[in-house]
């Protein structure tokens, strides 16, 4: 197979499969051998007009399956809905989402960022579901970011409330006193 500047593309014996070639018009030449000895040649003439692939962006991409498992129980879930979902403290809840992208090879992510009442937010990216277990009394945010191509297509929030959360125990032996020669040594849990 020779591209318009008469340059070898592709050969190999027949049969000979061709794919992969970009746009334009090539020569296949085919030549039939008897003993070693060249006996026929034959050209015919290919034209590739691919259309092109579609871009991967955000353009009629939309959200996928949405899912929330808490307390063995699994519902589906709308984004930016004011009202909070009450979960439990200490109890696991799991997430799963996915983004949709159109476009030839445009597979959706989901970017999340997790933002619990209080300290650092928890953040990655979906496949695969995303499991967190509160362990503190207030609101989380999950912010959850639909990708394609590696643009910001859409964005979907959901507010979780735990409505209380023992603290947890500090000491978990008993405190003590040991008596030392000449002083004593207490021993004490938490802050001093």
């Amino acid at each position: 197979v020779y591209d318009n500047t008469n340059a070898i593309v592709l050969s190999g014996p027949s049969p000979l499969t061709i794919s992969g070639l970009p746009n334009g018009t090539y020569t296949i030449v085919f030549n039939g051998y008897c003993g070693g000895k060249l006996c026929l040649t034959c050209k015919a003439i290919l034209k590739v007009d691919c259309p092109p692939e579609e871009p991967c962006d955000c353009k009629g991409s939309k959200w996928g399956e949405r899912f929330i498992t808490f307390n063995n129980n699994s519902k589906p879930f709308n984004c930016n809905n004011n009202k909070p979902i009450d979960v439990k403290c200490k109890q696991p809840v799991t997430v799963n989402a996915m983004y949709n992208c159109v476009g030839t090879n445009c597979p959706g992510t989901v970017n999340y960022s997790l933002q619990p009442p209080s300290g650092p937010a928890i953040t990655g990216t979906m496949p695969p579901a995303f499991t967190f277990t509160p362990t503190q009394s207030g609101t989380y945010t999950l912010t959850l970011v639909g990708m394609c191509g590696g643009k910001e297509c859409d964005k979907c929030v959901i507010k979780f409330n735990v409505a209380e959360c023992p603290p947890e125990e500090c000491c978990k032996e008993p405190i003590t006193i040991t008596p030392g020669n000449p002083n004593y040594s207490v021993l004490k849990c938490g802050p001093m």
